[in-house]
């Protein structure tokens, strides 16, 4: 099974991922899950264990995608740096509800001059609000999103354009409330690409 780990708070997830108490923790956590009436683990099990922790093989553990959501530019900035700061087997961007224009490539993340390309980022889902009150969704900013990965060579997945979708500079009504229904979407967004 492959979990997805989505967070506004990267810091906390950083801060616990990076901690080197963690790997020890989810250790402890799998043997209890394999061993359940077991409650004492003979040396062999726990040296293997602990053997391929240590090598890396199972860390950051390969089946753990974690990823932050951004909804704007100054999310981005604030959030992606400490995205790319955490270990991760695969590291992905929510850009979902999409509020305003997102720059992956040139983005001035935490004050450096520029991050030149999208390194370290696996992939990115875009997508606007559903529900009654849903705000704008500017299909301009999905698209330049879409652009962004396909020129960095970064799975993109447009998931909705949500129930307020702007295209055009004028507000289009989807028959599907969600604007989940691909066939009402633009051409250039019909795109579903996974890691």
């Amino acid at each position: 099974h492959t979990m997805q780990l989505l967070t506004k708070r990267p810091e906390r997830m950083r801060s616990y991922l990076s901690n080197p108490l963690t790997k020890g923790r989810i250790f402890v956590a799998a043997m209890d899950m394999c061993y359940p009436d077991l409650k004492v683990y003979t040396e062999d099990e726990r040296a293997g264990c602990q053997n391929a922790l240590r090598r890396g093989r199972w860390w950051p553990l390969p089946n753990v995608w974690i990823g932050v959501s951004v909804e704007d530019q100054a999310s981005a900035d604030e959030r992606i740096p400490l995205l790319l700061d955490t270990p991760a087997a695969v590291r992905f961007v929510s850009a979902e509800p999409l509020l305003g224009p997102v720059d992956l490539q040139y983005a001035s993340f935490n004050g450096a001059d520029s991050l030149e390309s999208m390194d370290g980022l696996d992939w990115v889902v875009v997508g606007g609000e559903s529900g009654p009150k849903a705000r704008p969704f500017n299909t301009d900013w999905a698209l330049s999103i879409v652009e962004q990965c396909r020129a960095a060579g970064v799975p993109c997945f447009v998931k909705q354009l949500g129930g307020h979708v702007i295209q055009g500079g004028e507000r289009r009504i989807k028959k599907n409330k969600k604007g989940a229904d691909m066939s009402e979407w633009p051409h250039e967004l019909r795109v579903r690409e996974y890691p």
